[in-house]
């Protein structure tokens, strides 16, 4: 039966739509199992620590899938699962066992996961910061990550029917959970690389003045922010590199000027924070 591989941020309640789906599988007489790190025993902010530990985490992950994963039993993959080509390497096992994989993204905002990790304090703070910048968000127009499903914060409860239906092998009707998102729109995308253009000519201006470190009045922007440290043009171009690629992802491309300005600020401020 197939894989289930499920992503997100840290804190964005993998684990519990996870276990909600095995609680339906089960009502269901579905054979399956749930393996995430607490079932292989690995501690999620020791697996997170360095690039060494990351990997061994997800080589567990993945032997632990190879061993399980057959025709007759669904396995439900619980991660962070945030790197395109590993989800890629998954789809691959699948295929070899002869079986499919569909994704469910728990898809969460910065601000939401950091309020969920107050309550819980799964994850440390810098894990929390670092990992959402790294994380590459699935895509429906990539067949190893088709059907996917995306459920938020606010959804009751996953489209479980739908998760049952392509397990047991049937056609999904269209809906928003499974629905091809629209390309972002190109003249919205040129719109925001203007955007970011000016946000980061105004960070240069003022470093060139001698303003090394303080308060910043972006243009599109209602308040000022405070940059803490001086920015090399290198990194700033970086920057938004990065924020160009995340807008082109699914679901992520700002409607407004003023939105897209809110949301560049907010990810330049982090990424300076970080590094």
């Amino acid at each position: 039966m197939p894989l289930v591989v499920v992503c997100g941020y840290p804190s964005s309640g993998k684990t519990t739509r996870s276990k909600e789906l095995c609680s339906f599988l089960a009502e269901k007489g579905i054979s399956h199992t749930l393996i995430n790190n607490e079932s292989l025993g690995i501690d999620r902010n020791e697996s997170y620590k360095d690039s060494q530990a990351e990997k061994m985490s997800r080589s567990a992950l993945k032997a632990a899938i190879e061993r399980t994963l057959t025709k007759n039993l669904t396995v439900v993959a619980d991660d962070l699962n945030y790197i395109k080509g590993f989800r890629y390497e998954l789809f691959c096992i699948a295929r070899a066992v002869g079986t499919t994989m569909c994704t469910i993204h728990c898809d969460a905002t910065v601000e939401q996961i950091a309020g969920f990790n107050a309550g819980t304090g799964a994850y440390g703070e810098s894990i929390l910061a670092e990992l959402p910048q790294r994380f590459e968000r699935p895509n429906d127009r990539n067949r190893w990550e088709r059907p996917l499903f995306v459920v938020r914060p606010e959804d009751e409860v996953l489209p479980l029917d739908d998760v049952v239906s392509m397990i047991e092998g049937k056609s999904l009707n269209p809906n928003l959970a499974t629905v091809s998102q629209p390309v972002a729109d190109k003249n919205m995308l040129h719109e925001i690389d203007v955007i970011t253009s000016q946000i980061l000519g105004t960070l240069q201006k003022s470093q060139s003045e001698g303003v090394m470190a303080g308060v910043v009045k972006f243009p599109y922007c209602s308040k000022p922010v405070t940059i803490n440290r001086v920015v090399p043009i290198g990194e700033q171009r970086r920057i938004k590199r990065q924020f160009l690629k995340v807008v082109t992802d699914d679901g992520q491309t700002p409607s407004t000027s003023e939105k897209a300005a809110e949301m560049f600020v907010d990810f330049l401020i982090a990424q300076i924070a970080q590094d």
